[in-house]
């Protein structure tokens, strides 16, 4: 009774909630004395319960205190306040809103681990896969709902110990791009002209980005919040430092990737010189951050991979990460350096105690092969050939 009176949103005092137990008790009785007429075959209209006035429950109008939007609201408030990369904030924010939505009501104080545990599992009977919703959904809530009961909206965390259980996602084909993708990928970038209406930086983000990401497995948005300066000749090469303060990074610290040969027979570095100060690709918005034209130049990129790349088992971004490590593994380059380049975390503890110098990168990154790309698009597929050939296209 007190489970189905919550989901009602009554709230009953000790004495009206014993009068309800006297009054459910004489209700059972004709309940079970109607099933039985039923399973005789009697279905006549039900006398007693036309006794009753037809239920309206209350209507519930949550405080903003006690609202499940403004708990996700405070919530991002607070992690942007403390340093939390926006865009990682606004996914959370994102999945708690889309529970509420889920649901069909904003009251905080109605959500149960029953509540949280249902919208998982119809999420995952609509063909979400149990890894997404354990790691991505149940995750945003159980943070947002954390914090909150630290903050003193909540009790307890209902999302505790939402799970589902089952397999991950059925993995159908291999994480990185094919030949024919890469090279598909790379001749299209090589063709990329702008048009009047597009800024230039973003097609200089379409023409370059796939090419960085190419030849270091550095995120999509890493690339792309690449500043003029952050482009430098040291220890006999030249390097992209990839840095907070360009922009968000993962793992909140800069790295040094060596550029490819390749790259600067291709011009990159002749486009970095002819470039205006600041940043290469995004431009900084009024709130004084590159997060909004960062988004916007990398769902363009995703959009241009996607029209190259049509099978959605493979990530049109993220996938150029496992190409470079794939190609890289190939080549015969140790799998240390490889990670040091990508920005991956050492497997181990030993690996974390052993650092990778910017000389060893360069030297691993002389040994990656580069991508044999014919730009007039008469070839179907990418061939791996020595970094020494002196073949550029």
């Amino acid at each position: 009774m007190d489970a189905f009176l919550t989901k009602q949103g009554v709230i009953t005092d000790k004495e009206s909630r014993w009068r309800l137990i006297e009054a459910l008790s004489r209700d059972l009785t004709e309940a079970a004395e109607k099933l039985a007429r039923n399973a005789g075959g009697d279905y006549s209209p039900d006398k007693y319960a036309e006794r009753f006035p037809p239920w309206e429950g209350p209507d519930v109008k949550p405080t903003t205190d006690h609202t499940i939007s403004g708990l996700a609201q405070a919530w991002f408030d607070a992690a942007i306040a403390r340093g939390v990369r926006q865009r990682g904030a606004k996914r959370f924010r994102s999945v708690v809103l889309q529970f509420k939505d889920d649901i069909g009501h904003d009251d905080l104080r109605r959500v149960t681990p029953a509540v949280v545990q249902r919208w998982g599992n119809d999420r995952s009977a609509a063909g979400k896969d149990s890894k997404t919703i354990n790691d991505t959904d149940f995750a945003a809530l159980r943070a947002v709902f954390a914090w909150g009961k630290r903050a003193g909206w909540l009790d307890t965390n209902p999302a505790e110990g939402a799970r589902i259980e089952g397999r991950g996602k059925t993995r159908v084909r291999e994480r990185h791009f094919s030949d024919a993708e890469a090279a598909a990928l790379l001749r299209s970038a090589l063709a990329t002209t702008g048009t009047r209406r597009e800024d230039p930086k973003t097609t200089a983000a379409k023409r370059w980005v796939p090419w960085l990401c190419a030849y270091s497995g550095a995120r999509v948005m890493e690339m792309i919040q690449v500043r003029k300066q952050d482009v430098r000749e040291d220890a006999g090469g030249w390097v992209i430092r990839l840095t907070p303060e360009a922009g968000g990074i993962k793992t909140d610290e800069f790295r040094d990737v060596p550029v490819h040969q390749h790259l600067i027979e291709l011009g990159f570095l002749d486009f970095v010189k002819g470039s205006q100060p600041g940043h290469l690709f995004c431009s900084v918005g009024k709130d004084g951050t590159v997060v909004g034209s960062s988004e916007g130049i990398y769902s363009r990129i995703r959009k241009a991979v996607r029209e190259v790349v049509t099978d959605p088992n493979v990530q049109p971004n993220h996938a150029w990460r496992y190409t470079f490590k794939t190609r890289g593994v190939e080549a015969g380059i140790e799998e240390i350096k490889l990670d040091a380049i990508c920005g991956h975390a050492a497997l181990t503890q030993g690996r974390r105690y052993s650092g990778v110098t910017l000389k060893a990168r360069m030297e691993a990154m002389a040994k990656f092969p580069r991508y044999e790309v014919d730009p007039s698009g008469t070839s179907t597929q990418s061939e791996i050939v020595s970094s020494s050939s002196s073949t550029i296209y």
